[in-house]
């Protein structure tokens, strides 16, 4: 690839031209239209456990007990429940019969559930411990005529003890939902940007930049080989545009 002045007074021009300013308004306005889903999509996220109490790390003669049972390893985990699309969920979506069901698969006993944040005050819901041959689970029901409009939810802490690692799952039929069912599984937490990458970009920036300034200076032409403007593209793409496309967070601020 090779850049010359009268090339690069080109590309200014072109940068500089209205036409491209209108092409760049048209393309991200119904790129961003396009992009917007338009669909009732009920999601969830599980938290991982963090252990309360444990007996095991506890004096012989301290113990803790629930019904004259001795807890181990009292855990909590948070789920946040809400609406990720752009339609909202009516109180009438959520089917009586195969209401909001958070299980364990394990033996687990269910000590309490409390709702900690919600989007809005109007929200209410209802919790329900059910025991069921041994088996505990808990229902969630919304109380009232109020709909989850976009990331409307809440979020919900679980207090259980139990003697094994355990998986949760959640069910619930919601009519319209975009799967199909019901809801979805979405991450609400990412790490942030490697050091070695935004290290790698700064020194490829630096060395784009001066490459173009000292070669405009002398007047000659630029010149960027094939694999370097591959490497450049290609490393721009996986480490910033991807993330875009397929990263899937949320930051909630509720109360």
């Amino acid at each position: 690839m090779r850049l010359g002045k009268k090339q690069f007074s080109a590309v200014l021009k072109f940068i500089r031209s209205p036409y491209l300013a209108l092409f760049v308004t048209i393309f991200l306005g119904v790129g961003a239209f396009i992009y917007i889903p338009h669909n009732k999509e009920p999601s969830y996220n599980i938290s991982s456990p963090i252990t309360v109490l444990d007996n095991q790390n506890l004096d012989s003669d301290f113990r803790f007990f629930w019904k004259e049972t001795e807890l181990n390893n009292i855990s909590q985990i948070d789920l946040t429940i809400w609406n990720d699309g752009d339609q909202f969920i009516d109180y009438s979506d959520f089917v009586k019969s195969s209401p909001i069901k958070l299980q364990s698969v394990g033996k687990v006993n269910i000590h309490n559930v409390r709702i900690v944040e919600r989007s809005r005050e109007e929200i209410s819901v209802t919790t329900k411990i059910i025991e069921n041959d041994s088996m505990q689970y808990i229902l969630f029901y919304l109380k009232g005529e109020e709909a989850l409009e976009h990331l409307d939810g809440f979020k919900a802490k679980i207090t259980y003890s139990t003697q094994e690692e355990i998986d949760w799952n959640l069910e619930g039929r919601v009519k319209g939902a975009k799967n199909g069912y019901g809801f979805e599984e979405i991450p609400l937490t990412k790490e942030s940007s490697s050091p070695v990458s935004i290290y790698v970009s700064i020194f490829l920036f630096l060395i784009v930049i001066i490459r173009i300034i000292v070669s405009y200076r002398k007047e000659k032409a630029i010149v960027f080989k094939g694999w370097e403007v591959i490497f450049i593209i290609c490393y721009l793409f996986m480490t910033y545009f991807m993330p875009l496309i397929f990263d899937n967070i949320r930051d909630f601020n509720w109360h």
